[in-house]
């Protein structure tokens, strides 16, 4: 059985406070008392409350990443990226409903983190940066999948996690088809 970290627990402390009220109402001192850290706990690990929700969704996504990908194909890993949405669900709707610079940024960080995933994909296959034309069809896929993402995340009545995964997996452009079910993460 795997131990917690810090960071961990700190993150499903959020998530816990979440059920009951919303995230722009929860205070660094409310998460590390829930589970039983001082606050210069928390401030060794995060800047502030932004950064643990940014820094636990990196964390899990390159796990994923690290864990199914040299082995598996695109769509596992999208399954398993999504499998971990769903699971925090009431978070990431909660940062949606808020609507403030934090929703915006941690979209824009999503989208930009995949982005280098797939960039750094196209590298290790060809050993070169990908050109601008194969730049732009990462870019383009990485913000229509957010989109849709976004989408799913909020809808009440979701496509199930594999649905959601094959339909994303499905608007893979052309040429980046072999990069993605081929390539492994720097």
């Amino acid at each position: 059985m795997k131990r917690l970290t810090t960071k961990e627990l700190l993150f499903l402390s959020l998530e816990e406070l979440n059920q009951t009220q919303p995230l722009s109402k929860i205070t660094i001192s409310q998460i590390v008392k829930n589970c039983g850290f001082k606050r210069g706990t928390f401030y060794y690990y995060f800047k502030d409350k932004e950064d643990l929700v940014q820094s636990s969704v990196s964390d899990a996504i390159l796990q994923i990443h690290q864990k199914y990908y040299p082995e598996g194909s695109w769509l596992t890993v999208l399954e398993h990226s999504l499998q971990f949405s769903e699971n925090h669900r009431q978070l990431f709707r909660d940062v949606h409903d808020n609507q403030n610079w934090f929703y915006t940024d941690f979209l824009s960080y999503i989208e930009e983190y995949i982005l280098s995933i797939a960039t750094s994909y196209y590298k290790k296959k060809y050993n070169t940066k990908p050109p601008i034309p194969i730049l732009a069809a990462i870019s383009f896929y990485c913000a229509g999948s957010i989109r849709l993402y976004q989408e799913w995340i909020c809808s009440n009545n979701p496509l199930s996690v594999s649905e959601m995964a094959m339909t994303i997996n499905n608007l893979v452009p052309d040429c980046l088809q072999e990069v993605l079910n081929g390539g492994s993460i720097q």
